[in-house]
């Protein structure tokens, strides 16, 4: 099965197509069009670790999976820190610029079930009373539309899938997403709380 959903707000647009593979497998292509007359830094470079260089270990497939109320949040965007954790400062996903009339593509592919993930909770291996449940899922994108002012203060970085740019500080209020429902309901595993 596949299907492609499509939202607009603010002259930005984004196209996702999605697709179950053998049951085991989540495929999404999404596209995002920026048709406002500046550019926009799509907050779509997560990554776990920053190595060498420095080199952001980025990865297309890496997303936040977070459980909410009403299903499964995936997401590539700035998450905000969990209000019981003490962080130094936030961790922010490395951005692409999408000029002005132009389209930033990525293919996704997840390994099913999932399992809860951001960067402030990271992966844990399942335990033997980890339950797969179904759920509806979202896909979100995080970015900002930017003006001379906000561009002169992306750093160039570079990422495992090329140059990039990274933010530091940026306040997460300064984020604009848009969201799809995805057609499909997705398992998900998770652990029962200590």
């Amino acid at each position: 099965m596949s299907s492609s959903l499509t939202v607009q707000r603010d002259n930005c647009k984004l196209v996702v197509e999605s697709r179950l593979e053998a049951q085991n497998v989540l495929v999404l292509h999404y596209t995002f069009r920026n048709d406002t007359a500046h550019d926009v830094f799509l907050f779509n470079a997560l990554y776990k670790e920053i190595g060498e260089g420095p080199l952001f270990d980025t990865d297309p497939n890496l997303l936040n999976v977070e459980l909410t109320p009403r299903g499964i949040l995936l997401s590539k965007k700035i998450i905000a820190v969990p209000s019981d954790m003490d962080v130094e400062k936030p961790m922010l996903p490395c951005s692409n610029l999408v000029k002005s009339g132009a389209n930033r593509s990525e293919n996704i592919r997840l390994s099913l079930p999932l399992s809860p993930w951001t960067p402030y909770i990271g992966n844990s291996a399942p335990s033997s009373s980890s339950q797969i449940f179904q759920r509806k899922a979202w896909f979100e994108v995080g970015f900002f539309i930017s003006s001379s002012a906000s561009r002169s203060l992306a750093q160039p970085v570079q990422t495992k899938q090329g140059d990039a740019f990274y933010f530091d500080p940026f306040p997460i209020e300064g984020q604009q997403t848009l969201e799809v429902a995805l057609p499909v309901e997705i398992p998900i595993r998770i652990s029962p709380q200590p």
